[in-house]
C-alpha cells in the first residue's frame, strides 16, 4: 500500500492516477483552443433538499475564466440562483434562474428551472488587429439530477441539460468579412441544447467539483453567417453549501 501511494501520489489506484493524466490532456487541449464569442457555462447544479439552503460556489472554467454563484431555497421545493463569469478578454456572462426543486427518495433529486442569461465574448486574429466581437441573450429551461453515493453525502454526481432561445448580436471588424473602417453586423437566431455532468467530493459542507458541459447551436433563421462559439468546456469549483434553518434542540 505505501508503494502505491509513492507512485500515485494523489490516487490512491493506477485507475484513478489514468483518469488524472486524462483530464491534465484535455485541460491542455483546451487551453491551447482559440478564443470564442461563447462557450458553455460550468453553472452549478445546486441539488437542495429542504428550503433555507445556501450554495455558495466560485472556481475557474476552461476556456480561461473566473466563475461564481449564489443559489437558495427560500421555501420548501422552490430555488433560486445567480452566476456570473469573466475572463481578460472582455468577455462576460450572467445568469439568473429559478425553479422547483424534488426527490423521489434520500439520495435522488431533481431540479426544473427557468431563467435568463446574457453576455458578450470577443474573437481576435493573432497576425492581424481584426476581430470579432458579439453580445448575446439566451432564455432558457433546465433539468437537473443528481445522486448522493453514500450516507454522508461526500460524493455526488449528476447531469443536466439546458434548452432555449439563443440571439446574437455580431459586428465583425475584418475578422470575416472588412467594410473598411465600420464594421459588418448581423443578427443569428438559435436553438440551444447544453449537456453538462458534474461529480462533486469532500465534506458535508465543503466539496471541490469537475464540471464537463457541452454546447449545440441549431439555425432558426436562413443563411445565417458564420458564429465561432466553443462545443466544450471544462469547469473546476469550491462549494460550501450551508443551511439557514434553525435545528430544534
Amino acid at each position: 500500500m505505501m508503494k502505491l501511494k509513492a507512485k500515485y501520489p494523489f490516487f490512491s489506484t493506477p485507475k484513478q492516477y489514468g483518469l488524472r493524466q486524462l483530464v491534465l490532456f484535455s485541460l491542455l487541449v483546451l487551453l491551447i483552443s482559440s478564443c470564442k464569442v461563447y462557450s458553455p457555462q460550468s453553472v452549478p447544479i445546486p441539488l437542495f433538499t429542504e428550503k433555507n439552503e445556501v450554495l455558495l460556489t466560485g472556481g475557474i472554467n476552461i476556456p480561461a475564466g473566473i466563475a461564481g454563484s449564489l443559489a437558495y431555497s427560500p421555501f420548501s421545493h422552490v430555488c433560486i440562483q445567480a452566476y456570473g463569469y469573466t475572463s481578460a478578454e472582455e468577455t462576460y456572462y450572467f445568469q439568473a434562474s429559478t425553479g422547483f426543486f424534488w426527490k423521489n427518495n434520500s439520495s435522488t433529486r431533481y431540479e426544473l428551472l427557468g431563467g435568463y442569461a446574457s453576455g458578450k465574448g470577443k474573437r481576435i486574429k493573432s497576425e492581424n488587429p481584426s476581430y470579432l466581437e458579439g453580445e448575446y441573450d439566451i432564455y432558457f429551461t433546465q433539468f437537473n439530477l443528481g445522486q448522493s453515493v453514500n450516507r454522508k453525502q461526500n460524493i455526488e454526481y449528476g447531469f443536466g441539460l439546458k434548452a432555449g432561445l439563443f440571439n446574437v448580436s455580431i459586428n465583425d471588424y475584418g475578422f470575416y468579412e472588412s467594410n473598411g473602417l465600420d464594421p459588418v453586423s448581423y443578427f443569428n437566431k438559435y436553438f440551444l441544447l447544453e449537456p453538462v455532468a458534474f461529480v462533486r467530493t469532500g465534506k458535508r459542507k465543503i466539496k471541490s467539483g469537475v464540471y464537463i458541459s457541452g454546447t449545440s447551436l441549431i439555425n432558426l433563421k436562413p443563411e445565417q453567417r458564420l458564429f465561432p462559439f466553443h462545443n466544450l468546456s471544462i469547469g473546476f469549483s469550491l462549494q460550501y453549501k450551508f443551511s439557514l434553518q434553525r435545528k430544534n434542540n
